[in-house]
């Protein structure tokens, strides 16, 4: 959530500066999940990247990549012979 889709109230003190603030509660949940999911990428930084690919092989190994499809109607996927590229996957009944 980008700032400019906040919409705060502010406390201020008898100066007029900021001390709190208050966001309505779903702006407040939005941003807490950004924090969260802030931190999970900091903690994989060091992670090894995966190809998109290789990513797509190893869920059709695991019997996976039909389950991400199965409200579209899938059976079962597999590459054509000699082809890597989500273009060369072909449906199989089971």
């Amino acid at each position: 959530m980008s700032p400019s889709h906040l919409h705060p109230h502010y406390i201020v003190d008898e100066s007029d500066r900021r001390r709190s603030v208050i966001l309505p509660l779903d702006e407040f949940t939005a941003l807490l999940e950004d924090l969260d999911d802030l931190a999970a990428v900091a903690e994989r930084r060091d992670e090894p990247s995966v190809s998109h690919t290789d990513l797509l092989d190893g869920l059709k190994r695991d019997g996976l990549l039909c389950h991400l499809f199965r409200g579209l109607g899938c059976a079962v996927y597999r590459n054509h012979p000699g082809r890597t590229s989500p273009i060369g996957l072909s449906r199989v009944e089971p």
